[in-house]
């Protein structure tokens, strides 16, 4: 039987567009589903969901925050209250051996130097004449500061060179304590560093500091001009 081209034409009309809605619908629903959450997001690159470790450290932030109490990390005034002073006399290189136990006293050179300037640099700069030989020259009303550190001491007989360095500073001024001879490497050139250093004028605030051991004390001293 033939239908006539007016009935065919409308026929063909209503499935195309049967066909369009059929193709929406099915490109609305591969939409939705795409923007959905999954378990798996985190793979894929995504930002993960809330309620990880990273949002539960946001959220206790804010909170420590909103009481105005400080949160972990972030760092409040007593952390900083609780660092000391630094000490104005330190122990470093071979002096800081374990065997070596550095501290204010006469049985070394070095500890004979380290008391030396723990007392000049502590205000009361005569008490440091205790530690040295006598005559014990003045060291004046003006204030002595700085921060030292004993390295070594190279000794020869009752003789040694402690080496030292630092800062040391009288009122405004300050000077670094360099090495105004070679540190001795034998006794030759040990008897060279010590003539070259103790010949000339020189003074407490350089390095090395020449220490002498008294032979019937055993006790060893700073040697000052």
């Amino acid at each position: 039987m033939r239908i006539p081209r007016r009935h065919a034409g409308t026929a063909l009309l209503v499935a195309g567009a049967g066909l369009l809605l059929t193709a929406l619908a099915v490109g609305l629903h591969v939409l939705v589903a795409s923007s959905a959450p999954s378990s798996g997001a985190g793979r894929a690159g995504l930002t993960p969901s809330a309620g990880g470790p990273a949002d539960r450290t946001a959220a206790q932030a804010g909170r420590g925050s909103a009481r105005g109490q400080p949160t972990p990390g972030a760092g409040d005034g007593r952390a900083s209250a609780g660092v000391g002073v630094l000490p104005v006399v330190t122990v470093t290189g071979p002096a800081a051996l374990p065997n070596a136990h550095v501290h204010p006293g006469y049985d070394t050179a070095e500890d004979a130097v380290d008391g030396f300037y723990q007392a000049l640099l502590s205000g009361t700069p005569t008490r440091a004449c205790a530690y040295a030989t006598k005559p014990c020259p003045s060291f004046g009303s003006r204030r002595i500061t700085g921060r030292v550190a004993v390295i070594e001491a190279v000794s020869h007989g009752a003789q040694a060179l402690v080496e030292v360095s630092g800062t040391i500073c009288v009122a405004a001024s300050c000077m670094p304590l360099t090495d105004r001879v070679p540190m001795p490497t034998g006794p030759a050139s040990f008897g060279t560093s010590w003539t070259s250093l103790t010949a000339g004028v020189y003074g407490w605030a350089g390095s090395p500091l020449p220490c002498v051991q008294d032979p019937a004390t055993r006790q060893w001293r700073v040697k000052l001009p």
